[in-house]
């Protein structure tokens, strides 16, 4: 333990020297002009070092299960990223996984070394018709786990990088990871029975997340997110991220039916928020669109998207994009940064932009964020 506590001072020492505050406060300035709607200076633009480009000698397993070991992992990510003057904000996470609010329907995790935690088995229709929710979601073990590695991280961060909400997923996502595939057929089988296991998924994602608002000290209708990353956003109204990516998977009556009513619900507690979907579905990107609560989307496969429809129609809504879009093959970085910034048609809203190392290929991070700026003056 000693070593472990001795490796995060010099860790922290390394942010302090590394971290350029006047960077952060310019770039929170920015994304809070995007997030709200309106026009900036500069178009933000973010650099993540993601967790596989950075050697640690902890694995997943005793990160889950060692707050200590799970912040050392973050630092070296977080010391990499504060180096360069780009926009993100500085976030950390309790990095526990897709079954944070599904485990308090008593549904117990297996915690591989190599892989995130996972369900093996799930909830019967029988087991969830009978369930009813805690009443103390806060008291609930993984629940209890996040809260106490949130009140750590802070106490040792000491406000140099933002504390965030873990994965939380969403309504359907969480209906999903209790139930299993069987979720699918009751869609057709059974609606009703469908809809009180959403209504069940959606008490557990707004009360974890109101409980876990109260650990951070964070005002339900705002705060910070990373999404997985060490570089975030920050969300001056609307303070709640929505992941949705079975809902991919559905045809439009049921996304209009099953999915549409809850993203509403779930985001009207915190003044609405985000959203986050893996693969493609062109009929849930528009119910997305008209939902006034959803402030932008994040997409997981921006591959599967054509970039100048995707981005009209965000812009067209008042609504922002916060992600990458991919580089073509054989693209310079200054045809591939002209490019991004051409998709906003000349107005300095609607895109908060990710550059990854993936799209960066052998080209300098730094340089390309100095050239991002100097596109656009």
């Amino acid at each position: 333990m000693g070593a472990k506590r001795d490796e995060v001072a010099r860790l922290l020492g390394m942010l302090d020297e590394a971290n350029d505050v006047g960077a952060r406060e310019r770039g929170r300035e920015r994304i809070a002009a995007v997030y709200a709607g309106d026009e900036t200076e500069c178009l933000p633009i973010l650099y993540d070092v993601p967790a596989h480009d950075v050697a640690v000698e902890s694995d997943l397993r005793e990160q889950f299960y060692s707050p200590e070991a799970m912040l050392i992992a973050h630092l070296h990510r977080t010391v990499a990223t504060a180096k360069l003057p780009h926009d993100g904000q500085l976030c950390i996470r309790p990095n526990l996984g897709v079954v944070l609010v599904p485990s308090v329907f008593g549904l117990e995790p297996e915690v591989p070394s190599d892989a995130m935690p996972r369900f093996r088995d799930h909830l019967t229709k029988n087991e969830l018709t009978k369930f009813d929710l805690p009443t103390e979601l806060a008291a609930c073990a993984l629940v209890r786990r996040a809260a106490d590695y949130i009140r750590f991280f802070r106490d040792t961060l000491d406000g140099r990088a933002h504390v965030y909400m873990p994965d939380t997923q969403g309504v359907f996502d969480v209906a999903h990871l209790v139930l299993g595939d069987q979720f699918f057929l009751e869609l057709y089988d059974d609606p009703p029975f469908a809809h009180h296991a959403l209504e069940l998924s959606l008490r557990a994602y707004v009360g974890v997340t109101l409980a876990l608002k109260a650990a951070l000290d964070e005002a339900p209708e705002g705060g910070f997110h990373g999404h997985g990353m060490v570089s975030g956003i920050y969300m001056p109204h609307g303070g709640a991220r929505v992941s949705e990516d079975t809902p991919t998977l559905l045809q439009p009556r049921h996304i209009d039916d099953f999915v549409v009513p809850y993203v509403v619900r779930s985001l009207e507690p915190f003044g609405g928020g985000w959203v986050h979907y893996c693969g493609r579905n062109d009929h849930l990107f528009e119910a997305l669109l008209s939902i006034p609560e959803v402030r932008g989307i994040n997409l997981g496969n921006p591959e599967q998207h054509a970039p100048e429809a995707y981005m009209h129609a965000l812009l067209e809504r008042g609504k922002f994009y916060f992600g990458y879009w991919p580089r073509e093959a054989g693209e310079s970085l200054r045809s591939y940064l002209e490019r991004m910034l051409a998709l906003t048609d000349g107005q300095k809203r609607g895109l908060i932009f990710l550059l990854t190392p993936q799209e960066l290929r052998s080209d300098s991070p730094l340089d390309a964020i100095g050239l991002w700026r100097d596109l656009q003056r």
